[in-house]
């Protein structure tokens, strides 16, 4: 947890899902992650699953399908309820999954 929690698993562009039942601590664990590696310099940004798929939905009827999860890769680290997601801005070329 403490590698975690330093964002030591940025630099090696390693995604991360954390898998538990209900009210198990997974969103408040990715959202202790996400607070700390931004503080410490890291873009990173936190995404409610069921507003991702809705804008994903609207960007794809706009014809700009794409356009959020090409911002998203941007990032160092993004997280949604259901998983952390983390890339290094060192290789342009990796994206992000979700």
């Amino acid at each position: 947890m403490r590698s975690l929690h330093s964002g030591a698993f940025l630099a090696n562009r390693r995604n991360i899902v954390l898998v538990g039942g209900t009210g198990t601590g997974k969103t408040h664990l990715a959202t202790a992650i996400i607070s700390n590696v931004v503080r410490a310099g890291a873009r990173g940004r936190y995404v409610n699953t069921v507003d991702l798929v809705n804008r994903l939905k609207e960007e794809t009827r706009l014809g700009k399908a794409g356009a959020l999860a090409a911002y998203l890769c941007r990032l160092d680290v993004s997280s949604s309820t259901s998983s952390a997601t983390c890339r290094s801005p060192a290789r342009a070329d990796s994206c992000c999954s979700t």
